[in-house]
C-alpha cells in the first residue's frame, strides 16, 4: 500500500482504527473472487502496512527493518 504523502497514510490509519466493521476482498487475474469480515489479525496486519508507508515516506526504514 502506498501513499502519496504522511497526511494520507495517517488519515487511512485513523479510518482503520475507527472502523467497527471491514470487508477483506480477494482477487485473482479474473476478478473478485471472495470476500470475507476481518478479523484482529487482518487489522494489525492492514495497520502494520500503512505504518511502515509512514515510515518510508519520512525516511524512517531502520524503525521496521530494526536497524540502529
Amino acid at each position: 500500500m502506498e501513499f502519496e504523502n504522511v497526511r494520507r497514510a495517517l488519515e487511512y490509519l485513523l479510518d482503520v482504527a475507527q472502523s467497527t466493521e471491514m470487508v477483506t476482498k480477494t482477487y485473482d487475474g479474473t476478478g473478485l473472487i471472495g470476500e470475507r469480515h476481518t478479523d484482529v489479525k487482518d487489522m494489525q496486519d492492514i495497520m502494520f502496512e500503512v505504518a511502515v508507508s509512514i515510515a518510508d515516506l519520512l525516511g524512517l526504514e531502520e524503525i521496521y527493518l530494526g536497524e540502529e
